[in-house]
């Protein structure tokens, strides 16, 4: 992709990316004017096809690893958190009203006790993400395959002989109809010899 032939910025954003877009500041540009043959999205869409055949290469398994991996680093985060939110609630001076309180509470400090809290419920459904993803994948064929022997095979087998009366059933039924029918188109028709007269 070739870069923008003329772009028009402001003296104090004089950085150009790729595709005729400036790096830096918003508060930086002034008047900017990009031309929209210079920025044709195809760096994006390369980027999109590359991430998309990472992800097509991803067997189950891997993805659970990752699920599992990302739930025990949001555990171990929210632990940390909630922890030193905890200590930090349980410092709070409450004996000296409102003054007390406000001196002794540390904002920062406070906020990680909810922050712990949503880590370990983000640790639970990732949890449950991997259990969802690793069990019927490493399970799944051996259960499928079991249901195909034990159970869907034996009912066919018992169903075989009822499904070939059920094609013979058919097929006499059928020439039956058929044999009626020319019948009753022999008896519906005018002999030949009065056609004839």
């Amino acid at each position: 992709m070739a870069a923008p032939e003329a772009q028009h910025l402001a003296p104090e954003a004089t950085s150009p990316a790729h595709g005729g877009v400036v790096d830096g500041p918003v508060s930086e540009l002034k008047d900017v004017e990009i031309d929209p043959e210079a920025n044709d999205g195809q760096i994006f869409f390369t980027a999109v096809r590359h991430i998309t055949d990472e992800a097509t290469s991803l067997t189950p398994f891997d993805i659970a690893g990752g699920m599992r991996n990302l739930s025990s680093y949001c555990k171990e985060l929210g632990r940390a958190n909630l922890q030193h939110g905890t200590e930090a609630i349980k410092k709070l001076d409450y004996s000296h009203g409102w003054a007390g309180f406000k001196e002794s509470a540390e904002g920062n400090e406070i906020i990680k006790a909810p922050i712990g809290a949503a880590q370990f419920f983000a640790s639970l459904v990732l949890f449950v993400l991997f259990a969802a993803i690793f069990y019927p994948a490493k399970y799944g064929p051996g259960i499928v395959k079991q249901v195909k022997d034990k159970a869907i095979r034996p009912a066919l087998e018992k169903a075989a002989p009822l499904w070939d009366q059920g094609k013979e059933k058919l097929s006499q039924l059928m020439q039956q109809r058929s044999g009626g029918s020319a019948a009753a188109d022999q008896a519906g028709r005018v002999p030949e010899e009065l056609e004839q007269a």
